[in-house]
């Protein structure tokens, strides 16, 4: 995406945005940025709102900056992952249109979609800009919640030249779950819902410090586990996730959210000492080495999946050790709202993972247990934590 454009436009519904992608160093802006964790996003209020969006992948850029005297009210989305957020903020009734409908698990969303009030605009990397161009005439779309790339195709371009204004959003280019929730401070007052936003991202801040504090008493939303992930009495679990695609084996870099959260919730993930804070690509050879011996394994799946599934599509799977043992976790995200989730209620998905990492911790040391025995324990033990699981279930 060019950086170096500068980009004015003036919304038919008296929305003013100012929009800047500027090659330059991070100016800083009026008063002091009110946000805490977020690495990306510096948001200043004073008599408007002023925000930057720093470029995750060129340092010291600025991606694009905003000043927003009135909120938003028509929404297009790029990613159905902000559509948990609206939800949560009492905000459905601005989507007016979105990306990869068929993803999309909130079911009233998905009534209307079908009833054509929230407008199908197809592909992501290739939207229909005809359709925007239409609600943009029938004053039905101010801007596009974009998930940000580091190349983002030139239909989005066009969308501008209409005047629908584009919002970057780098959220999942966050390196920590705290920073890329904080986000939704922004989103909230993009569009009037400030309060809101301020007092659910306090819920997350609070829970989530306390579980990965290993304090129980978190509220009584899930169930919680007293395990401590500092703890120097147990032997943190080593933890392997995802699977091959397309001969790849896309996973976590060990500066990302989700190496945190596989951190905080007390494993030891065999990727932490990686520098990258999006996801890599290996081939099979690379992660066998670090993950062969990994106790845990945690897949994310868009449908079923079983042991003999796994070993159809790629028998070395059966030599990992968490294989052999049945001490797989799998998340079917055609069922679950993980991604939604995970990137707005973090607090959510570490209090499963802990408890999942907790009855897997031994006592330090652990004495080596036959394949046969291990297996019959894992068994009696993912049964007794299964019911206590949303999201993820043991395979």
């Amino acid at each position: 995406m060019a950086t170096t454009l500068q980009r004015l436009f003036f919304s038919l519904s008296s929305i003013l945005i100012l929009l800047c992608s500027c090659a330059q160093n991070p100016k800083t802006g009026e008063g002091e940025n009110i946000l805490r964790y977020a690495s990306y996003l510096r948001v200043y209020e004073g008599d408007s709102l002023h925000v930057q969006v720093l470029n995750p992948w060129l340092e010291g850029d600025i991606l694009a900056e905003y000043k927003l005297a009135q909120p938003l009210q028509n929404l297009a989305l790029s990613s159905s992952v902000h559509i948990y957020l609206l939800q949560q903020l009492g905000a459905i009734d601005m989507i007016s249109a979105c990306c990869d409908t068929s993803y999309i698990y909130d079911k009233q969303v998905r009534q209307l979609c079908k009833e054509g009030e929230i407008v199908d605009l197809g592909n992501s990397a290739n939207p229909n800009i005809e359709k925007m161009a239409l609600l943009r005439a029938q004053g039905r779309l101010d801007a596009i919640l974009l998930s940000s790339y580091e190349e983002t195709t030139g239909r989005y371009e066009l969308a501008q030249e209409l005047g629908v204004e584009l919002i970057e959003c780098a959220d999942y280019m966050e390196n920590t779950p705290l920073g890329r929730a904080e986000w939704m401070r922004f989103y909230g007052r993009l569009i009037g819902k400030a309060a809101e936003a301020d007092s659910l991202f306090s819920l997350v801040e609070a829970r989530y410090l306390a579980l990965a504090q290993g304090s129980a008493s978190v509220g009584a939303e899930t169930s919680q586990s007293s395990f401590s992930a500092g703890s120097d009495s147990v032997q943190k679990p080593k933890l392997l996730s995802e699977l091959m695609f397309a001969g790849i084996w896309y996973i976590s870099g060990g500066q990302s959210y989700m190496a945190q959260l596989y951190n905080d919730a007390g494993a030891e993930y065999i990727f932490s000492d990686d520098n990258h804070t999006g996801s890599i690509s290996l081939n099979f050879e690379r992660v066998y080495e670090r993950g062969a011996d990994a106790e845990l394994w945690l897949i994310k799946n868009y449908g079923p999946l079983s042991y003999e599934a796994l070993q159809r599509d790629n028998p070395h799977y059966a030599q990992f050790q968490a294989f052999r043992d049945r001490n797989i976790y799998y998340c079917n995200t055609a069922e679950e709202p993980y991604f939604e989730t995970v990137a707005f209620r973090p607090d959510i998905i570490l209090n499963e993972l802990r408890l999942i990492v907790s009855a897997n911790a031994a006592p330090a040391p652990v004495a080596l247990t036959p394949v046969s025995a291990a297996s019959a324990t894992s068994a009696k033990k993912t049964q007794t934590i299964g019911d206590n699981l949303r999201f993820f279930k043991p395979l």
